[in-house]
C-alpha cells in the first residue's frame, strides 16, 4: 500500500512560534541564517520573516524533508545560535 509519494513530504517553508532569542534582542527584518529543523539535521539555508505576532516565518532555500509541527527549529548565524522555537507548521 503506497500512503503518499517521497516528494510529498518536502516543504520549502514553516512558521515557528514560542520564539526565544539568545544572540539578538528581537527580530525586526528579514535575516538570513541556518536552521535546523531536528536533532540530526545539518542545518539548512534560510530567510527567517518576522510577523507582527512575534511568529518567524522561515523560508528554505531548498524544500526541506518531513517538517513536523510541534519539533523545535534552532536559527544559527555561523557558530552562534541566534534563537529558536517551535515548529506550527
Amino acid at each position: 500500500m503506497i500512503v503518499g509519494f517521497e516528494e510529498e513530504i518536502y516543504q520549502s517553508q514553516l512558521k515557528a512560534s514560542h520564539v526565544n532569542w539568545i544572540a539578538i534582542k528581537e527580530l525586526k527584518s528579514e535575516m538570513e541564517a541556518v536552521a535546523r529543523i531536528r536533532y540530526h539535521h545539518p542545518g539548512a539555508p534560510c530567510v527567517l520573516i518576522p510577523d507582527e505576532k512575534g511568529k518567524v516565518n522561515i523560508e528554505f532555500k531548498e524544500p526541506q524533508r518531513a517538517i513536523a509541527p510541534g519539533q523545535a527549529v534552532v536559527f544559527y548565524a555561523g557558530e552562534a545560535v541566534l534563537g529558536g522555537g517551535v515548529i506550527e507548521n
